[in-house]
C-alpha cells in the first residue's frame, strides 16, 4: 500500500500512486506471481475531482489491465 497525501518534489501523485503500482505488477509478473492485491482509495477515478483520486484511479485502471 503505497499513498501520499501532499505532493513534494520526488513524491508527485503520479509517480507514487499509478508508477509505482506499475513498477510493482510488473515485478510481480517477472517474478511468476499469480495473485496482485491492490489497495487503492474511495472514489478513485482517473476523471475524478482531485489529483489524488485520478492518480489512484490510474493506478486502478493500470492494475486491472
Amino acid at each position: 500500500m503505497v499513498g501520499v497525501l501532499h505532493e513534494a518534489p520526488g513524491a508527485r501523485f503520479d509517480q507514487m500512486h499509478a508508477g509505482l503500482a506499475e513498477v510493482a505488477l510488473e515485478a510481480c509478473r517477472q517474478a511468476g506471481v499469480k495473485r496482485f492485491i491492490h489497495m487503492s482509495a474511495l472514489n478513485a477515478d482517473p476523471a475524478g475531482p482531485s489529483a489524488y483520486l485520478r492518480s489512484k484511479g490510474e493506478a486502478e485502471a493500470r492494475v486491472t489491465a
